[in-house]
């Protein structure tokens, strides 16, 4: 109620301030000015779909033509231009001078309504100042200075205020402490999620170095293992090797040797052959 109050109180009076004011602005200053006649040509609006028939627009120009005295002068072309070009040039000025006129009536309405709406609210706010600097100095002065020190009785609806800013003061006191134990067990909560983190990573990180190992080691043994084969079947390739090439040596040897004697054996046959026949024959 009492910001509606205090709302139509200020409406009433600036209004009343807007109007005084406009009167005495009226009094002594000339809004706007009256637009020229001359070079003023309002333009034709068009209703709907209605136009103009061609004969008639023909015989519009045709007149034009006809009734222009410089037009059906006689004499050359510059002669007869020159009255037009003089005309078109009047009516550019005052075309000019009509679109400068309008421009300075819009300023003219757009600056009157601007300060219209400046002065309406400077006395807004000033009357809601006014209001709440009133209410502040009830607020602060002796009477509620008294209530403060309790030399005059505390009504009922001061002691349910009293009453509720205490249950305020209160909630409040219980809502600071409750945020903090919720902020310190979220606080340990969060701790303890990163301390648990921190061990899974662990764990994890031990767990693959120790595949790592077993995979190195696993490489290793199998490395060592497949050099130890590879060395004993090699050197009983090598054995085996060498029984073989000493058997074939064995053998060549063998074969010469059987091939030498019987070369000898034979040889001597012959010899003792041809001997005998020798002798024979000598004889």
């Amino acid at each position: 109620l009492t910001r509606e109050r205090e709302f139509l109180m200020a409406r009433a009076v600036a209004l009343d301030v807007v109007d005084a004011l406009i009167e005495k602005m009226g009094a002594s200053w000339i809004f706007g000015e009256p637009s020229p006649q001359i070079g003023n040509v309002p333009p034709e609006e068009r209703i709907g779909l209605i136009q103009k028939a061609p004969a008639r627009i023909f015989q519009e120009e045709r007149n034009k033509t006809i009734n222009h005295p410089a037009r059906q002068s006689r004499g050359s072309y510059l002669e007869k231009a020159q009255p037009i070009n003089g005309t078109a040039r009047s009516r550019q000025q005052h075309g000019k001078l009509a679109a400068l006129t309008n421009d300075r009536n819009d300023l003219l309405s757009f600056t009157e309504t601007t300060q219209q709406f400046t002065i309406f609210l400077l006395s807004l706010r000033f009357f809601r100042s006014m209001t709440l600097l009133q209410r502040e100095k009830l607020s602060w002065g002796p009477k509620n200075a008294l209530v403060a020190r309790g030399s005059v009785p505390i009504t009922d609806e001061r002691r349910k205020m009293a009453i509720e800013e205490r249950d305020l003061r209160n909630r409040r006191a219980l809502q600071r402490r409750f945020n903090q134990i919720a902020a310190s067990g979220a606080k340990r909560k969060r701790e303890q999620e990163e301390e648990e983190m921190r061990n899974l990573k662990e764990r994890l990180k031990s767990r693959v170095r120790r595949e790592r190992l077993h995979k190195i080691g696993a490489s290793e043994l199998q490395r060592l293992f497949r050099g130890y084969c590879g060395r004993k079947k090699a050197k009983r390739w090598a054995q085996k090797k060498a029984e073989i090439e000493a058997m074939k040596r064995l053998l060549s040897s063998s074969s010469i040797q059987i091939q030498r004697v019987a070369r000898g054996f034979f040889g001597r046959q012959v010899i003792r052959a041809r001997r005998l026949l020798k002798a024979l024959g000598s004889e």
